[in-house]
């Protein structure tokens, strides 16, 4: 027997049967359910809830409106669950002793019994290990790259130390209670970021993409020394991608880091950015407006079809390493201005407005790899007036 008068946006996304006979009044307290029944506020979870409709004394009051049907039914589902947590136990303690034979037959008996103990680790050893490891990542289809990651490290390390036993977590630990101990240790790794970037100044990135239901995406990312920090994500199918539209939502996200912090914000080369660009320029004379070098690379990369995928990108790096690729295509092709000419031409066309900026040149001069190897490029007019500029926009209205 139930009731209709529990809120359906209050029941929780499971199939457990004891949400057929409750509901939870607050959502924000999940552990607390309320009988349809005979209105009873549960504390405890459904687990103890469930107790209540089947009247198991002890933990919880009886409902006193529930059948003995209903008493049955539930008694049995909890029988259900305490038989599977059983089988469980017997399966799990089945595993450790399947791995702990697998290990026997791998080392020798001496090594098996000082597996976990102070002894260097040898070869079998390891081989052991990687081969129960490997067949987890196959079997789960693990990327190859994670286990390259260093919270995969650390936790091989945790787990060495624990020893024999370790129960893993339940599917809920890692849904709720887990995710919320990481969300907390992310908000705190965060403040560091945010503190960074305070002290030293950050570029706010954009990428603009679709998902496979062809929806239009947009994200804002904040970038400093110490990473990249995604910042916000707007669903915009519905909205054409004007440049006031991107200005506008770059324009918010620059007020939420504070423009104060922000030195330059990074997109791609479309037109419509470049569009904003101006219009930031406007409101915003002291933040540069940088095309992404990595976009405008591909862009010459599809004619040129000749620098690796890892090229240097760092700002530091990118005018500098542009000038000597065109040094390399003009010695590649003997020097013959005619043959080579239409080749410079098309990466000056691609670098014109995007990697050529003040800001680009600036970089270029300051940074020592380039500036002790050519003493002369101070006296480079187009650097200097470039540097003056930069200098210009960074102390606008202090000079």
């Amino acid at each position: 027997m139930t009731s209709n008068t529990a809120t359906a946006a209050y029941k929780r996304n499971s199939d457990d049967i004891g949400w057929e006979y409750g509901f939870c009044p607050d959502k924000n307290k999940l552990d607390i359910v309320k009988c349809n029944l005979c209105g009873k506020v549960i504390s405890g979870g459904i687990s103890r809830f469930k107790q209540h409709i089947a009247h198991v004394p002890g933990n919880v009051t009886a409902c006193p409106n529930s059948t003995k049907d209903d008493q049955l039914k539930f008694r049995n589902y909890l029988n259900e669950g305490k038989l599977k947590k059983i089988d469980k136990h017997t399966h799990d303690k089945a595993l450790r002793s399947e791995a702990m034979q697998e290990l026997h037959d791998s080392v020798d008996v001496d090594e098996t019994e000082d597996f976990l103990g102070s002894k260097a680790p040898n070869k079998d050893r390891i081989l052991a290990c990687h081969k129960f490891i490997s067949r987890w990542a196959y079997k789960t289809s693990i990327p190859f790259h994670a286990l390259e990651d260093d919270s995969f490290k650390m936790m091989l390390e945790v787990i060495g130390q624990f020893g024999t036993g370790l129960p893993p977590p339940t599917r809920y630990s890692l849904s709720d209670p887990l995710l919320k101990l990481e969300v907390e240790r992310t908000k705190i790794l965060l403040k560091r970021n945010e503190a960074e970037r305070k002290e030293i100044g950050c570029s706010i990135m954009t990428d603009a993409w679709s998902d496979r239901k062809r929806r239009s995406i947009m994200n804002l990312c904040v970038n400093s020394k110490m990473g990249t920090v995604f910042l916000s994500s707007k669903e915009c199918s519905s909205e054409a991608h004007t440049s006031q539209h991107i200005y506008d939502y770059v324009e918010s996200c620059i007020k939420q880091v504070g423009p104060e912090h922000v030195v330059q914000v990074v997109t791609d080369n479309a037109t419509n950015n470049m569009g904003a660009a101006k219009l930031l320029k406007e409101k915003r004379p002291t933040i540069f407006w940088t095309s992404c070098a990595t976009h405008t690379i591909n862009l010459m990369l599809e004619v040129l079809r000749m620098v690796d995928a890892d090229w240097k990108r760092s700002m530091g790096f990118v005018y500098g390493e542009i000038k000597v690729a065109k040094s390399e295509v003009m010695k590649a092709l003997g020097g013959q201005e005619k043959t080579y000419k239409p080749i410079i031409d098309i990466i000056n066309t691609k670098m014109k407005g995007r990697l050529d900026s003040k800001l680009h040149l600036t970089a270029y001069l300051l940074n020592p790899y380039y500036h002790y190897k050519d003493s002369q490029l101070q006296h480079d007019p187009d650097i200097m007036d470039a540097v003056l500029d930069f200098f210009d926009t960074l102390l606008f209205g202090d000079l």
